[in-house]
């Protein structure tokens, strides 16, 4: 089964090298990928004339009405991939000499997959949402963002407190993001002696208990903390540059105190380590738990690192730990933090994971399923076989993404579908049935009602999928690599 293996490996963000610019002056970034929630006139200021250090028909896009604090107008730039943005850059409208119009401050907005409909607010980390923007009609003004931006689309608000004039063009900077970290969980960080050790470029919700939800934030932004000889130096050196430090910190709250993250990723990918900038590494925390998961319900352990104290290091000395994970598969991880001392700082924590082929990812849905069937089996008296109507599920896969969906009747299976707008794109999906253990591919998702349809409910609501049973040949040959997966599953489980 390892000979099926093949994938991209992916190390850890690196900003160094994710300054470049990404297409708006070049032309890179085509004109249908620029949109505008309006223009004063498509033809001469519409939003394909938006491209930084350009002079063309009209000189800029300039939106229908005048701006101050209660308009909205916005300048859209799709990328259609996540994306690094590191850096934005504006300029007003020259004009061949004859414009008068720029923005003086303006409002970042970025959205990614995941978030639905939400579009989020960049904050800096004095968690201020104004950029300054230009001076005059014709000097470029380029900023350097706190932390980057991971996001597929970007939109440019311009702000003003009094009404007037705006127009604009715009550079993003960046890179392609591989990373594939696309949401962390985590308590919210504490104030220590007046010093602010909270994740303050979170990106995501806080919920009543004050755990950080379906955001990023600092501990994936690719910025280390400065290293620190020990607390006392790091708390009162963040007071004075919050700027400087960029760690995050927890308080214990007795013996037996846990510390819980879990990392969503885009897809399905092959883990071989996970590495933490941590302060105090020898003293910080006893135990680390890394566990891995499919679906983010349902985790199993795969590494347990016991940590000894050193009672010979005197300094809080900032490094990193490596924890090899062994080309564990999963979308989701989750890190368990077993503390020593009265506070756990930790400033990044990166993951170096490669992507899957499809057949690779074939294999684990199989294997997945096999594990399921089995885990029945011990539960259930009446188990027989590989069927169990008690709990019929459907596993849709893409092959082409990587990306797979579990579908149940509280699931919705929608957003899974959603960005294959094409017949071709729709050719990727395969539905497994685990109650019939048998392999269909998705011909449409969405015609009405047919007897030879196959039908999932989401919220009391039915969705219906035509499919087409694969020839005899991969039928055969998919019943047995399954039969040959729950024999080896059966043995070690």
């Amino acid at each position: 089964l390892l000979l099926l293996e093949t994938f991209r490996l992916c190390l850890a963000l690196d900003l160094d090298g994710c300054y470049d610019a990404l297409g708006m002056e070049s032309g890179a970034i085509l004109d249908q990928d620029i949109s505008a929630s309006s223009s004063f006139d498509e033809a001469s200021v519409g939003a394909q004339y938006a491209r930084i250090r350009t002079d063309n028909a009209g000189g800029a896009w300039c939106p229908r009405t005048q701006i101050d604090e209660t308009q909205y107008e916005y300048l859209e730039v799709n990328l259609h991939q996540l994306h690094v943005l590191t850096a934005v850059e504006t300029q007003g409208r020259f004009g061949g000499g004859h414009g008068k119009e720029y923005p003086l401050h303006y409002i970042l907005e970025y959205w990614r997959p995941g978030r639905g409909d939400e579009w989020i607010r960049y904050k800096d980390q004095q968690r201020n949402e104004l950029i300054k923007a230009n001076f005059d009609t014709n000097t470029a003004v380029k900023t350097v963002l706190d932390s980057p931006v991971i996001a597929s689309r970007i939109r440019f608000v311009p702000f003003s407190k009094y009404s007037r004039t705006v127009c604009m063009r715009l550079e993003l900077y960046g890179c392609k993001y591989e990373e594939g970290v696309v949401a962390y969980s985590v308590p919210q960080g504490d104030f220590v002696e007046n010093a602010d050790f909270t994740d303050k470029t979170y990106d995501g919700v806080q919920d009543v208990n004050g755990v950080l939800q379906h955001g990023l934030g600092q501990l994936t932004d690719g910025h280390i903390g400065d290293g620190a000889d020990d607390f006392t130096n790091i708390a009162s050196q963040y007071k004075l540059s919050s700027s400087t430090y960029h760690w995050v910190g927890w308080k214990s709250s007795g013996p037996g105190s846990t510390i819980e993250m879990v990392f969503s990723f885009d897809q399905l990918r092959n883990f071989s380590a996970v590495s933490i900038y941590v302060l105090d590494v020898h003293n910080s925390f006893f135990r680390l738990s890394v566990l891995f998961s499919f679906d983010g319900r349902r985790f199993w352990e795969v590494s347990n690192e016991a940590l000894r104290p050193d009672p010979n290091s005197s300094k809080r000395t900032s490094g990193w730990l490596i924890v090899p994970t062994r080309s564990r598969v999963a979308q989701f991880i989750k890190l368990i933090f077993e503390l020593s001392s009265k506070m756990l700082f930790i400033s990044e924590i990166q993951f170096t994971s490669g992507i899957l082929s499809g057949c690779f990812i074939f294999v684990i849905v199989i294997t997945l399923l096999a594990v399921r069937q089995r885990q029945r089996k011990s539960s259930s008296l009446a188990y027989s076989g590989l069927k169990s109507p008690q709990r019929p599920e459907h596993i849709i896969v893409d092959l082409k993404t990587g990306q797979m969906k579990v579908l149940s009747d509280e699931e919705s299976c929608a957003p899974f579908f959603s960005h294959a707008k094409t017949a071709s794109m729709r050719s990727n999906f395969y539905v497994i049935d685990s109650e019939n253990c048998t392999l269909s591919k998705v011909v449409d998702f969405s015609l009405p009602a047919k007897q030879n349809h196959f039908k999932v409910k989401v919220f009391q609501r039915v969705h219906y999928f035509r499919t087409k049973k694969i020839h005899r040949p991969l039928i055969i040959a998919h019943h047995c690599v399954l039969h040959l997966l729950v024999y080896q599953v059966m043995r070690t489980v």
